[in-house]
């Protein structure tokens, strides 16, 4: 789906509330005994603004806060290595920029050797391979990324992952940045159908309401849409290069966003972070500056979608440039090129055993139609089949146990920051313990609702086969006694020639007998 339906929701939000709205205009003004109930319902709902706050979640004075970069991810099966090496020469040939040089880069054979030996069952394999630095030149990306890298990494035995470090040109980042730096107000909410209960009479008609969300989670909202309006744009164009696994299956893929700013974290701007879409307990400093957000807050708009696919970095800008002594963004810099694959390793587990959650629940409904009936066995073995490969992605990014070594790494990172953590105003906080607990927590719990299920598709194949066990039994009985006849029949010709013509004219007799019946 196009943007992954995010554009697909607004234009349907925005109509519904035009149509709710018009058609409660028009009922007001209507002649009847309910004029009055209608005036004021419309009074009520989009006459009075009071339920709008008056927050000011604008960019505190002489702030900022900057996008650096993009980290998109995604999956590609081990099977499909001839398919990426082939989109990694097509890359290198079409796309690779003279624009930028960040030092030696490898050649096409050198690339696509490593790829070949990215196995850690050899001896001497690689954990990443670097393919190079690629712009949009004289594409319509242009205007929105200015260029981008490409990583492969090493994930498991079924899967590799493409891991692409994007940068957004200065004109895109323009727009995001007054978006993020605006004062953000909506003046009309979101229109839903609701029940109405008849007056002096039980029972209730259909009608329209309308729910208004904090005006600070809609900016994250907005946020949120425009980023990932992007990251569709780049994977789509990608995807004719590589069979991205989620993409191609209108997934989003997990992505980091990485932010610097100069505004503390302890100033009194808790609209804006809100507007931003990170609460200050949904994270965890890796040191004084740096802090990773391990989950991000939308409005009631998503409430139902349970998206939980990036992560938020915010760094303290220490205003000391890149290479030179001691500056954060080398700390950045050099904690991303390490440790991204790790984040990603958490994320693609969660929206994996999203996806697999979601498939369970719709088979298990389909299960549940099937009735006890023989001609329904091949039905079943079929919707069997369909739910193996469904949850076929699912199932091989789980066959290895992976993460003990994912969550040392991570131990790594954020063990030593306790004397961080003792200054936090907050005692709770969702630290990267919490991030991996919840993914593995939430993988078991698939793994047993998928066992639920297969055994009940085996329970009802059971029965299902002894019925038709059953039914073939008694036909092959009731067919066994038509041959005897037969055979009785051809056994009585044989001995007694001299009746065929009789029992013929017997048999010719009957037959036209029915069929004068039927006419």
């Amino acid at each position: 789906m196009k943007y992954y339906g995010l554009n697909r929701k607004r234009f349907e939000e925005d109509f519904l509330y035009a149509y709710a709205k018009k058609r409660a205009e028009i009922l007001k003004i209507l002649p009847g005994k309910h004029k009055d109930f209608w005036r004021r319902s419309y009074d009520c709902i989009y006459g009075i603004n009071g339920f709008n706050r008056e927050n000011d979640n604008a960019i505190p004075e002489n702030g900022f806060l900057n996008l650096d970069t993009l980290i998109f991810a995604d999956l590609i099966h081990r099977e499909d290595i001839k398919k990426l090496q082939k989109g990694i020469r097509q890359l290198l040939k079409k796309r690779r920029t003279t624009r930028l040089f960040f030092g030696h880069h490898d050649g096409l054979d050198e690339i696509c050797n490593r790829i070949e030996n990215m196995d850690s069952t050899l001896l001497r394999w690689y954990e990443k391979v670097e393919c190079g630095i690629f712009e949009f030149k004289g594409h319509k990306l242009e205007s929105s990324i200015d260029y981008f890298s490409v990583n492969i990494c090493n994930m498991n035995s079924a899967y590799l992952v493409l891991e692409f470090y994007v940068h957004l040109t200065k004109e895109k980042k323009k727009v995001l940045d007054e978006l993020i730096n605006y004062n953000y107000c909506e003046k009309r909410g979101y229109a839903f159908s609701t029940l109405t209960g008849k007056s002096n009479k039980t029972g209730a008609f259909e009608n329209y309401s309308v729910v208004r969300y904090n005006d600070d989670l809609l900016k994250a909202d907005r946020i949120y849409e425009f980023i990932s309006c992007i990251e569709w744009e780049f994977l789509e164009e990608l995807s004719s290069n590589f069979p991205l696994v989620l993409h191609r299956n209108d997934i989003m893929p997990p992505r980091i966003e990485a932010y610097y700013t100069n505004i503390d974290y302890h100033d009194d701007c808790k609209s804006f972070w809100d507007s931003i879409g990170v609460y200050g307990f949904q994270g965890q400093f890796i040191d004084d500056r740096q802090k990773m957000f391990f989950e991000c807050s939308l409005s009631g708009r998503y409430e139902g979608d349970q998206i939980n696919n990036r992560l938020i970095y915010i760094i303290k800008d220490d205003d000391i440039e890149i290479g030179q002594y001691k500056s954060v963004k080398d700390e950045v810099y050099y904690h991303l090129d390490k440790y991204a694959v790790e984040y990603f390793k958490i994320l693609f587990l969660d929206i994996l055993s999203r996806e697999a959650g979601k498939t369970v629940v719709k088979y298990k409904q389909n299960l549940d139609k099937i009735k006890l009936r023989r001609n329904r066995l091949m039905s079943l073995l079929k919707l069997k089949y369909d739910l193996s490969l469904y949850i076929d992605d699912y199932n091989r990014y789980i066959r290895d146990d992976i993460w003990e070594r994912v969550i040392k790494k991570l131990e790594d990172v954020y063990l030593d920051n306790s004397a961080i953590t003792n200054k936090m105003e907050r005692s709770f906080f969702i630290s990267y313990e919490n991030f991996y607990n919840s993914a593995i927590a939430g993988s078991k719990k698939i793994n047993c609702d998928i066992e639920v299920v297969l055994a009940e598709f085996e329970e009802k194949k059971h029965i299902l086969q002894n019925l038709s066990d059953y039914k073939n039994a008694e036909r092959n009985m009731y067919l066994s006694f038509f041959m005897l006849i037969i055979s009785a029949a051809t056994l009585f010709f044989v001995i007694f020639p001299e009746h065929t013509k009789e029992v013929a004219d017997l048999f010719r007799h009957i037959y036209h007998y029915i069929i004068d019946i039927i006419r």
